[in-house]
């Protein structure tokens, strides 16, 4: 990925290249290219960067895609190249920059917006913010006195623009656009909390409304609860969070009330934290946002407040209904919601992008053949890219790509549910992609034939319970994905049960081939599915390796039989016994052959070193009844592998001794031969 550096003399002969080439463009009858530079005029023809008469670069890039749609429009040709080249600079968008179809390139000629330079043109939904004041006299009574001096105080009220409160959000609510976020020198600010670091955990539950909980610790003597506080939770399930207004009960330190009751209700023993609290703003760099008055109440890190900036637009691009269109160059910041939406659109390419400090998503896209390469995404609110694409009726591809991609810290905003990869639909592809540091999962996948390989994931499902790496679940008809070559390592390091692929709620037909696990917990977890293959696998460490349960006949048996239940309400959903499902095997008879049963799976040629080996849990399995394919796996205790390094291993530091190398070929497929170096 482009780190946005260049040095100063190929700055130089860049500049002469795209000068020679807008020469060039200009006087091509099938090509144009308009200019936009930071100190450009939107009165000029944007046809050059030299400024001569009327000639020179467009102000702002939304005025250039208007002067496209007219190019091409009054041409009327789909071969004309058009192109949109970007100077230098911070371009400030208080709306999203609109391509809607009549933006369209061709296949033979497609819209492209470009950075001249790769990483160093940012589109910011952030506004600046000057005019803080000291506290006055009688103001924000509950901060703390050792806080009041260094308190700085911003009146939107006055200054504008408007600022936007938190709201309920989590695993109840979804909404796209996050509360208005506090940046100081490009780094997100932290919203004052109790308790400072970690979690406070519910003793008891009171009432009956399952809102109304008791803290195992109160607040700090003297602190008040403010009527814009709220409260962070896994309140039941430490698989969901909430965030929902809080407020101390009869001015209690540690009996609260929460403003809603969570999907789940609560329960003792969960954990939840307090933001936005005015008596708790005691450090450098924390604030509360006061929505009721429209001001925020900042410590700042520094006494230059130039720095200072909030996320203020919803999005920053928006593609509707378009073709054809690439985006090269270009990073994005600072928006609410997602920086980058596209809708119902095609061929749509964002390349060599950094998209950073974002309170929705990095990228949210449906339509076909969408493209996100080469990008470097972090610190965004809401997972990073989502992709929709494909029919699940005609099981027609998608088609859309999303490849060597940096992805990290990605769940700022929500914190569970929000993947680095989401992909839904039918043959889409996530591959070569680096993902890591998320306390949830990492790629989150539903639909059919869609694809998830070479990829490295590392350091997630670092906070939460009952989760999974890779994750898929509770549908019998979405088959024919297949997760393979994947690199999966060092996962749930406080979390009390991580999983690396889980395959839950009896989803079947997954391929699971030619992965490397390395201390990953329940490294394959098959929860009750069928018609799984699980084949040339290298376990290190990764205990159990492979798990398979009979939920289905067990738990999970009333949920099978309900008409209206999750499983047969999926199968309605889709032609599941015609012709075009008719490649999935043993899914159009699957309500009357032992409906439930985890049959037909398929786990061979894998090598479990140091992690134990197949754990198989249900009585079937006992019994030879469920049909399992088990066959040529190794179970290795011990001293069978080493690493060159005791630091996060790479692939290749593996070294697999000449015993297991001797074996078959076909022993552990391509899982073994992609291990490196071998030892003698």
């Amino acid at each position: 990925m482009y780190n946005g550096r260049m040095p100063n003399a190929l700055k130089f002969l860049g500049n002469l290249v795209a000068t020679a080439a807008m020469v060039l463009c200009s006087g091509h009858a099938n090509a144009i290219t308009f200019y936009v530079a930071p100190d450009g005029s939107n009165r000029a023809s944007g046809l050059s960067l030299e400024r001569n008469g009327v000639d020179g670069p467009l102000a702002d890039i939304g005025s250039a895609v208007t002067r496209a749609i007219e190019y091409r429009q009054k041409h009327q040709s789909s071969s004309t190249s058009v192109a949109i080249a970007i100077a230098d600079g911070v371009y400030r968008v208080s709306e999203p920059i609109v391509l809607a179809a009549g933006a369209s390139g061709s296949a033979n000629a497609p819209l492209r917006i470009y950075a001249m330079h790769p990483g160093a043109v940012w589109i910011s939904g952030g506004k600046a913010l000057t005019g803080f004041r000291p506290l006055r006299v009688g103001e924000a009574n509950e901060l703390p006195a050792t806080s009041r001096s260094a308190v700085r105080v911003y009146d939107f009220s006055r200054n504008g623009p408007a600022l936007h409160g938190l709201q309920p959000h989590g695993w109840g609510e979804e909404p796209s656009v996050a509360n208005t976020e506090l940046y100081f020198g490009d780094r997100r600010m932290p919203m004052a909390r109790w308790p400072q670091t970690g979690f406070a955990r519910i003793e008891a539950v009171r009432g009956h409304t399952g809102r109304q909980f008791e803290s195992e610790q109160p607040l700090p003597a003297g602190s008040i609860l403010g009527k814009e506080s709220w409260a962070v939770g896994y309140w039941y399930y430490d698989w969901a969070m909430e965030v929902l207004p809080v407020r101390a009960l009869n001015g209690s330190q540690n009996d609260f009330e929460l403003g809603g009751t969570p999907s789940f209700s609560t329960r003792a023993g969960q954990r939840f934290f307090l933001v936005n609290v005015l008596s708790q703003l005691v450090s450098s760099g924390e604030w509360v946002l006061d929505a009721a008055n429209q001001r925020i109440y900042f410590w700042p890190p520094s006494s230059d407040l130039s720095q200072t900036e909030i996320s203020d637009a919803e999005s920053l691009v928006r593609v509707e209904g378009a073709s054809h269109i690439e985006l090269d160059g270009l990073n994005f910041k600072l928006a609410r919601g997602p920086a980058i939406v596209i809708r119902d659109s095609r061929n749509v390419r964002v390349n060599r992008a950094e998209i950073r400090n974002i309170g929705g998503r990095a990228i949210d896209a449906t339509g076909k053949g969408i493209e996100v390469s080469n990008c470097l995404i972090h610190d965004v609110g809401n997972g990073g890219v989502s992709i929709a694409g494909g029919d699940r009726k005609t099981l027609a591809p998608g088609g859309s790509v999303v490849r060597n991609n940096e992805i990290y810290d990605f769940n700022r905003w929500n914190y569970t549910y929000r993947p680095g990869i989401g992909m839904q639909g039918v043959g889409n592809i996530a591959e070569n992609n680096i993902i890591h540091d998320a306390p949830h999962l990492a790629i989150l996948l539903g639909g059919n034939d869609n694809i998830i390989r070479f990829n490295e994931i590392y350091n997630v499902v670092e906070d939460t319970s009952d989760a999974g790496v890779i994750y898929l679940g509770r549908d019998w008809t979405q088959r024919g994905n297949v997760i393979s070559d994947n690199y999966i390592h060092n996962i749930g390091k406080s979390s009390q049960d991580a999983r690396g692929v889980y395959l839950d709620d009896q989803v079947s037909g997954t391929v699971v081939e030619r992965n490397v696990f390395y201390k990953v917990p329940r490294a394959v977890y098959v929860g009750g599915g069928r018609d799984n293959v699980i084949v040339g696998n290298l376990f290190v460490e990764s205990t159990p390796p492979i798990s398979i349960d009979d939920r289905g006949l067990s738990w999970q048996a009333d949920w099978v039989r309900d008409p209206g239940g999750p499983f047969r309400e999926a199968l309605k959903a889709v032609p599941y016994q015609g012709i075009t499902y008719a490649k999935y095997p043993h899914l159009s008879t699957i309500l009357v052959d032992d409906v439930g049963a985890p049959k037909y799976n398929i786990v061979s040629s894998n090598l479990m070193i140091r992690s134990g080996c197949v754990s198989l849990s249900g009585d079937g399995f006992r019994n030879g009844d469920f049909s399992l394919r088990l066959t040529d796996n190794v179970c290795v205790p011990g001293g069978d592998v080493f690493l060159f390094s005791d630091k996060i291993p790479k692939i290749e530091d593996f070294v697999l001794p000449a015993t297991l190398r001797s074996r078959p070929s076909g022993f552990v497929g391509a899982a073994v031969r992609r291990v490196g170096p071998q030892a003698e």
